[in-house]
C-alpha cells in the first residue's frame, strides 16, 4: 500500500516571483545589472551574490503596485524597473552599515562587507549603493510632479539614518513604555519608511492617482513594522535566520527588540535583566526566557499591524494583486 506525502504548499512569495511578476522581475534584474555595472571594478563576487540572494521584497512589492494600477499583460514603463532596482540598492546600502553598526559577520550566508573587507570600505561601498539609487530615480522624472519621488527618497534615505542613529544611542535605563516607543520609532525608520516608499512609488509610476499612491505608502509601513517585528521575533526561535545571520543576534548583542522588551518587563529581576545589565553572561536560560515571556505579546504586535494594513487594501480593486498582497502579509505573519 502507497502512502500518498502531501507537498508542502508553494509560498506567496514564491508565487508572485515565479508565475505573477516572472517577466517583470527578468526587467528588473537587467536594470539592476545596469545599475551596478558602473560599479564593477569596485564590488567583489560576494557582494555580486549577495544581490543575488536577496528576497527582492522591495522591488516585488513595488511593482505589484504598479501591476496593481496597470494591469496585466504589457510590459511596465521602463522607469518602474530602473525605481525597482534603485529600491533594492537603497536596501542594500541599508543592510551594509547595518551590519556594521551590530557587528554581524554574516549576511545572507556570505561574509558581510566589513567583515571581508573592512569597515572603510564597507562604509564607502554603503555609501556608494545609496548615491547610486537616488541616481536611479532620478533618471525616472518624466514630469514635473515626479520631482517628488527624488525627495521621497531623500527623505527616507534621512530616516534610515536617524533610525540607527537611535538604535546606536538607545538608553538602557529608559521605562518600559518608553523602550517600546523607542524600538517602534526606530523600526519605523529604519524599515518601514522603505517598504512604504516602495509600496507608493510602484502607485506613482505606474500612472496611479496621488490619493492610492498615499494610501499604498501607509499600506507599505504597517507591513515593514510587522516584518521588522516577526523578523526579531524569528531571530528569537531560530538558531539561523532566512537572513543569513545567526540566530538570537539580538540576544547575543543585547539589543533591545520589541520580544526582549516584553521579556524583560514581565519579571524586572530576572535572569535576562541580569544579562542584559551586564551581571551575567549569555546562557539557554535567558534565550529561553525571551522565548517564554516576550516572543507571544510580540506577534500579537505584528499581528495588529497586518490588520491595519488590510484597511488600507480595502480601497483598491479587488483583483489578483491586491488578493496576493492580502495572502502575502497574512503569510508573513505565520511563517515563524
Amino acid at each position: 500500500m502507497k502512502l500518498s506525502v502531501s507537498k508542502p504548499e508553494k509560498s506567496v512569495l514564491r508565487t508572485i516571483t515565479q508565475e505573477v511578476l516572472r517577466e517583470d522581475l527578468e526587467l528588473f534584474e537587467q536594470k539592476l545589472s545596469e545599475q551596478l555595472s558602473g560599479q564593477k571594478e569596485y564590488l567583489t563576487a560576494n557582494e555580486y551574490e549577495m544581490y543575488r540572494r536577496g528576497k527582492k521584497l522591495r522591488p516585488i512589492l513595488n511593482l505589484m503596485f504598479a501591476r496593481m494600477v496597470c494591469g496585466s499583460g504589457e510590459a511596465l514603463p521602463d522607469r518602474c524597473y530602473k525605481a525597482a532596482s534603485s529600491l533594492e540598492m537603497l536596501h542594500v546600502a541599508s543592510l551594509i552599515h547595518d551590519d556594521i553598526i551590530d557587528g554581524a559577520d554574516c549576511r545572507r550566508d556570505l561574509p558581510a562587507v566589513h567583515s571581508d573587507r573592512g569597515v572603510g570600505s564597507a562604509i564607502v561601498l554603503g555609501d556608494m549603493q545609496f548615491l547610486q539609487a537616488v541616481r536611479g530615480f532620478v533618471d525616472v522624472i518624466t514630469v514635473p510632479e515626479d520631482m517628488e519621488l527624488v525627495q521621497m527618497v531623500l527623505d527616507v534615505a534621512f530616516d534610515v539614518s536617524r533610525g540607527e542613529m537611535d538604535e546606536l544611542l538607545a538608553p538602557k535605563a529608559e521605562d518600559y513604555g518608553k523602550m517600546r516607543q523607542r524600538y517602534l520609532r526606530t523600526i519605523e525608520r529604519k524599515t518601514a519608511t522603505l517598504l512604504g516608499l516602495a509600496c507608493e512609488a510602484g502607485v506613482i509610476l505606474g500612472g496611479g492617482r496621488r490619493s492610492d499612491a498615499r494610501r499604498a505608502g501607509f499600506w507599505g509601513r504597517k507591513v515593514g513594522l510587522a516584518f521588522q517585528i516577526m523578523d526579531d521575533v524569528t531571530d528569537c526561535i531560530r538558531t539561523r535566520g532566512d537572513s543569513g545571520k545567526d540566530g538570537k543576534a539580538d540576544l547575543k548583542n543585547r539589543t533591545l527588540s520589541l520580544p526582549i522588551i516584553f521579556a524583560l518587563e514581565s519579571a524586572p529581576d530576572s535572569c535576562l535583566t541580569r544579562y542584559m545589565d551586564g551581571r551575567e553572561e549569555y546562557s539557554e536560560e535567558v534565550a529561553d526566557f525571551v522565548l517564554i515571556n516576550g516572543v507571544g505579546k510580540a506577534y500579537e504586535y505584528a499581528r495588529a499591524y497586518v490588520d491595519e494594513a488590510l484597511e488600507y487594501l480595502s480601497f483598491f480593486p479587488d483583483n489578483r494583486y491586491t488578493k496576493l498582497l492580502r495572502e502575502l502579509i497574512r503569510e508573513m505573519v505565520d511563517k515563524a
